[in-house]
């Protein structure tokens, strides 16, 4: 579908400006947004970090064939109690990432998006003090990576997952990603974690099925800065891991037997690595089937 309208800020538009901010219901159809950071001086990296060009909140949203170009931040924003559907939404040259959420007691549906990452950084608590969110995407290619904050479920299903993933599942929503690629260890400049780009933080029912996972060693950390949880079930259904020495995975574990489980079913697979994985020495892991080496 073509697109024949552009909003862009203007060249005078200072540092926290945005295109757009809505609450309610509306439906965002068939737009360029513009942010025009270069014309507008962006020194680049975090100073304008409040520029995105479209922000969203306390409303449902329906946003179909919308492209997001030269944000000095986020492409679209999205805040607390939002509902909001996406489809075919492009994005290049946006900061901070095509789609941000930071909002709590809200639900996304994304199908079609495509460019820069999708970051999750749940930040300001919906109604009732929720910090739910629930997420389902389908065919999304976001190069860049994602950065994902699992305070409800997560489906990613036929996905191009970039070139770095992070994850936490501190909250125990369950996640489910299927049928997708994702790069482990690339750099980013507006990555905000110096470890996210390879690690996945308290793996609570986490499962990933025919996912090919390529680069650096995916890190599964159950246990850290003292935060502990029992009963975390990370499994890898029928994945298959290519890199370049190391082990595959590697597992920080527990500092005492706390039963959570790492599960290898349907045929995992590693080549280029040195082993399918390691536990840190004199820490513990439950281990439920392998990896096998391949050519």
């Amino acid at each position: 579908m073509t697109i024949n309208t552009t909003i862009q800020l203007p060249a005078t538009a200072n540092s926290t400006a945005r295109i757009l901010s809505l609450t309610g219901n509306c439906i965002i159809r068939d737009l360029r947004f513009d942010g025009n950071r270069a014309a507008r001086g962006w020194p680049g990296g975090w100073d304008w970090q409040q520029s995105f060009s479209l922000f969203l909140r306390d409303g449902t949203f329906d946003i179909d064939n919308v492209e997001f170009i030269n944000s000095a931040s986020d492409g679209v924003h999205f805040g607390k109690n939002t509902t909001a559907t996406v489809d075919n939404l492009t994005s290049s040259a946006c900061f901070r990432g095509a789609i941000t959420i930071v909002g709590g007691n809200s639900t996304f549906t994304v199908h079609n998006a495509s460019g820069d990452w999708l970051h999750m950084e749940i930040d300001t608590p919906g109604d009732g003090g929720s910090n739910a969110v629930t997420l389902t995407a389908n065919n999304c290619d976001w190069p860049r990576g994602v950065e994902l904050e699992a305070r409800g479920p997560i489906t990613i299903t036929n996905s191009n997952l970039g070139s770095r993933f992070w994850l936490l599942g501190e909250d125990g929503g369950e996640v489910q990603i299927t049928d997708c690629t994702i790069g482990l260890g690339g750099s980013d400049e507006a990555s905000e974690l110096s470890y996210g780009t390879n690690s996945i933080y308290y793996p609570r029912d986490v499962t990933f099925t025919r996912c090919t996972f390529t680069g650096s060693p995916l890190y599964l950390l159950p246990e850290v800065l003292g935060v502990t949880f029992t009963g975390q079930h990370i499994t890898f259904d029928n994945c298959h891991f290519a890199g370049n020495g190391g082990p595959a995975i590697y597992n920080y574990g527990d500092e005492i037997d706390r039963g959570n489980i790492m599960e290898f079913t349907n045929g995992c697979t590693y080549s280029g690595f040195d082993s399918a994985y390691e536990i840190r020495s004199g820490f513990f892991a439950t281990v439920v089937g392998t990896m096998t080496p391949v050519a």
